[in-house]
Formats: structure tokens, sequence, C-alpha cells
């Protein structure tokens, strides 16, 4: 016993844990052992397996199951590929085949990898099998887990009403079961359900399904089997979601109610619970609130900063600064969002490079192999380098297609931040404009100066400016005019001369006042496409005020990271779905 607690003691330590087990052969690697520890140590893990396999320690484990393992350990490193390449490996061993049971469970890890990687067709086979073989069974957690996944991926794929009956599917499997596993999986299936109906627009349908989940919540409490913190947790992720669905519903008095339920979950103390509450209070005007529970997200974020996750954090954050009336820090987290979101291009770019980079690199060397061998089998190495390349050539392009996937799925969640931006720069002049409004009125009215700063937060003098400016701009639509001058500019909104270049590179991010009114063109760009009014990009182009079809396409890509083509289709993409709904519902 003492030796096994050293064992994994040495393995925590990163000390000499393969040392001491080559030294004495009797501490074997188990896979409790690898269970206790892969979470959080999984790179050791995967070492302990590697040198097991290869007879330097000794286990009592077949292959299959160190496999089993390995592709765990994967999961948790975010490596999908590994582990698709490990569940592949398994669906080869006779061990597998031929029990049945396993089978099924590696089919299922196989489906879920797939549909992690946007690898769509394989993931709809991979399904397809398992959803025979888990029927045959009577698993009915595994069939309404691969019926799930099926929806994921229609739903990937745009096919929304193929989403939604994979969706009821899975439900319609679970809805009785009085197992408390099973119902636990079926409240997670009632959550993914109520995220896709929400992004269709469909929120009645979305607030049903909300309310199937909490019966069954209410259920699950009743029973014995669910560990500690996770009914509390169940209701917490439900009545966030519950709260803002309400209130987009105009049931502002019922959201309320709701999250004032959410609030009293501990849940709703954890970074978490923190984070998800805020698209409610953002929504409800709560801006205070929504401030401090994403300031303190930020403060805590453990991953990495260049993702998704954290430029959702950041735009949240300008959100509720804007609410609050606090335009330069908004702004100042809208830029922030702009360049990150940059660099999160940049390193998706560098990533394809390398992975491209590496695959030309094995062919140059199997090349360099092949030369290197007798004259008399030249005919020979040339047959293999002409079936390595088509070979190489094959993966190649399934890789291109993949990507394409990918980018598809990444332009969707761009044009979704396109939409996003825009929404808040118009927003920020809107709220500028009342102010300015509400400013003059009490001029007027009490001819009392004083009250400026309890009417308008920011009283800078140059941040002033700088909205008149833009005010003047937008309303006299002055950026249309292609021939449009920095002294036409500055005649209309009385800037200085030498203090214009310095207050948009403040308050813009703009380096030039050419890169300025370009910005402003692409807003009204992408609001002509959003008109879903048939233009060409040449004439939107021409209707935004650029004066080539080239500029354009350089503007539009440099600011949002994909090109105005690719926009305009995502866009045609989201109308047709939208009509397929509506289509459907009549």
């Amino acid at each position: 016993m003492n030796r096994f607690y050293f064992f994994i003691i040495s393995l925590m330590l990163g000390g000499n844990l393969l040392c001491h087990a080559e030294a004495n052969r009797r501490d074997m690697v188990t896979e409790q052992l690898i269970r206790q520890l892969y979470i959080e140590h999984p790179d050791s893990c995967l070492d302990l397996l590697d040198r097991t396999q290869s007879g330097q320690l000794d286990t009592d484990m077949p292959i299959f199951k160190m496999d089993m393992l390995r592709a765990m350990c994967y999961e948790i490193k975010g490596n999908y590929p590994e582990k698709e390449r490990c569940v592949r490996r398994l669906l080869e061993e006779d061990s597998v085949i031929l029990d049945t049971d396993r089978k099924l469970k590696v089919t299922v890890m196989l489906a879920g990898v797939l549909d992690r990687q946007n690898k769509y067709e394989e993931g709809i086979q991979a399904c397809g099998e398992a959803i025979d073989l888990a029927r045959k069974l009577g698993k009915k957690k595994d069939e309404a887990e691969m019926l799930a996944t099926m929806a994921r991926i229609n739903a990937g794929m745009g096919n929304g009403n193929e989403a939604y009956k994979y969706f009821q599917q899975a439900i319609d499997v679970l809805k009785n079961t009085g197992d408390v596993r099973e119902m636990s999986y079926l409240s997670t299936i009632y959550g993914e359900a109520m995220s896709f109906l929400t992004d269709a627009g469909k929120t009645v349908e979305a607030l049903e399904m909300g309310k199937k989940r909490e019966a069954l919540i209410d259920k699950m409490s009743g029973l014995q089997g669910p560990p500690p913190g996770y009914i509390d947790q169940q209701y917490g992720f439900l009545y966030a979601k519950m709260a803002l669905l309400l209130y987009e519903d105009g049931k502002a008095d019922e959201a309320a109610a709701v999250y004032a339920k959410f609030g009293k979950l501990d849940f709703a103390d954890t970074y978490t619970g923190r984070l998800f509450s805020v698209p409610y209070l953002l929504k409800a005007r709560r801006y205070s609130e929504a401030l401090r529970n994403n300031d303190s997200c930020i403060r805590e974020f453990a991953g990495d900063t260049i993702s998704n996750d954290y430029l959702g954090l950041l735009q949240n954050q300008a959100d509720a600064y804007r609410g609050l009336g606090n335009y330069r820090s908004a702004d100042a987290f809208m830029q922030r969002s702009y360049a990150l979101r940059d660099s999160i291009y940049s390193r998706e770019s560098e990533s394809k490079a390398q992975e491209y980079a590496a695959l030309f690199d094995a062919n140059e060397k199997e090349l360099r192999l092949s030369e290197a061998k007798a004259e008399s089998q030249r005919k020979t190495i040339l047959i293999v380098s002409a079936a390595t390349l088509i070979v190489l050539l094959l993966f190649i392009l399934w890789v291109m297609m993949r990507n394409l996937r990918s980018t598809r799925e990444r332009n969707r969640i761009d044009a979704r931040r396109i939409d996003e931006l825009i929404a808040q720069k118009e927003e920020l002049r809107k709220a500028y404009s009342q102010a300015t409004n509400h400013l003059e009125t009490d001029k007027e009215t009490q001819n009392d100066e004083s009250a400026t700063d309890d009417i308008v937060p920011d009283t800078d003098k140059d941040y002033q400016s700088f909205m008149r400016m833009e005010t003047v701009i937008m309303e006299d639509k002055l950026f249309l005019n292609p021939k449009l001058t920095r002294d036409d500019i500055l005649a209309v909104v009385g800037i200085a001369k030498n203090s214009l270049v310095p207050i948009l590179r403040k308050y813009a991010g703009c380096t030039n006042l050419n890169d300025y009114i370009n910005r402003l063109r692409l807003e009204y760009a992408v609001k002509l496409i959003k008109s879903n009014k048939v233009y060409t990009i040449d004439s939107i182009a021409e209707a935004s005020g650029f004066n080539s079809r080239s500029t354009f396409y350089r503007a539009f890509q440099n600011v949002f990271g994909m090109s105005p083509s690719q926009y305009l289709e995502i866009q045609k993409e989201q109308s047709e779905i939208k009509d397929e709904i509506a289509e459907d519902e009549n």
C-alpha cells in the first residue's frame, strides 16, 4: 500500500515515477490509477500509457483498454484528431468488434469526436451505426445521445427542420424514463433544444421546452442518485436562460421573478453562474449588475485569452458600459474586441499553414528516402511515389473541404459579430443624440449649464467634438461621396486641422481620415446587404461611396476579417432558414 501511494505522489509531482516503477515491477499501471489522474495530468498519463504498452512498466490492462484511456486523455487536451485516431484503432480490434456493448460505446465516441471537428458526413454515418446498435441492445441513453448529435450536425449544416426533428426524437426516447442518469441526460437535451430554438427565433417554443425541463428537474430533485450540487446547477442553467427568453417575449415581470429564483441558488455565486447571468442582465438594462458579474469573470478567466470565450466577455463589457452611459469605456472594449478577433483569425491561419507545411515536409522526407534506394528499384520507387502523391493530394483535398466547412462556421460567427458591433455603434450614436437633445432642452427650460455632467456622462471636449463630427457625417451621409476630402469634413464640423487625426486615433481607432470614412462606408454597406434587396457586390460598393470594387473588398476584409461575398452569402443563408421555418409553421 505504501508503494501504491508513493507511485501516485511521484506522478503528481512529475518526479521519479517511471524510475520507481522500473525499479519495482510489482507497481502496476492500472485503469483506476489513470482515471484518478487523467483530468489534471493528461500528458503524464499519456506518457505512462506509452511506456506501459512498450513493456517498460507492468500492467494487467488489455490493449483496447489503454486506447480507451488514451482517447479520454486526448479529449481533456482538446486534441480531437488524436482522439479520433485512437477511436478508429479501437474499432479495428477484435475485443471491441466482437463485443457489441464495447462496439456501441466506441462508435458513440467516434460520432462525438467527428461532430467536434465538423466532419458532418462521417459523423452522420457513425451516428446511424450507433443508433441501430443502441436500438438492438435497448440502450436508450446511447440512442438519445446519438439522436441529439444528429440534431447538432444538422444544425451545423443549416438544416433547421431536420435538426428540430432529431431533437424531438431524442426527447421522445427518454421522456418517460425513471432512471436518474437518463433523466440527467434528457435535461441536457432540453437545454440544447432550447438554445437551438432561441437561435431560430422561436422564443415561444423555447419557453415551452424550458417548462418541460423545469418539470424534469423538479422530478429529479425528489430522487436518490444526483450528486451534490447537480440539481442546483441544473436549475441555475435553466433559470438564467428562461429569464432571458421571458424578457425577450415581453414578459418583464415574469423574467424578473425567474431571475430572483436564480439569484437564490448557490450556482449564482460561481464563475459559470455569473457568466450565464450577464445576457439577461444586459437585456433587462440592469447594467451595473451585468458589469459587476462580467468584470469578475474577466478577472477570474483562466483559459486562453485569444479565444471566442474571452471575446464574448469583452463584448459583454462593452454592452454594460454603453448601457451605463460610459461611452468611452464601451468604445475601448469594442476596439479590444476588434483586435482580439484579428488575433484569433491570425492564429487560425497560422495553425493551418503549419498543418500544410508539416504535411509537405513529411512527403519530402519520404521522397528523399526513396531516392536513396538502388537504381534497380527505380521504377518501383516512381510508382510508389506517384501513389503517395495521389494519396497526399486526396488528403489535402479532404483537409481543404474540412477547413471549408470550418471557415463557413467561422463566417457565421463573424457575421453575427459584425451585426452586433454595428448595432453597438448605432446605439452609441443614438444615445449621444438623445443625451444632447436632453441637454439642450434642459438649457432652454432651466438655463442651467451645470446639468451637463448629469445628462452627458462624458464631458471630454475632444470626445464631444468627435461625436458631433460623426453625427453630422452620418446624418448628411457625407461618407457616400467618393471624392470626400479632409477639407470638406473640416468645413462642416468645425474641428481644428491639427486636431482631427489625434481625435480619430483616440476615439475611432483609426490612423487617418480615409480609414475612418471607409469604416462608415462599410457600416452602410452592411445595412444594404441586410436589407434583403437584390444587390451585386459592385452596386453595393458604388452605393456605399467606394470608388472601386477592389478597394471595397480590401477594406471589408481588413476590418471584418471576411469578404463582402462571404457576408452576403451568410445573410442569404439565414434568410432562407427563416423562410423555411416560417413555411413549416404555416
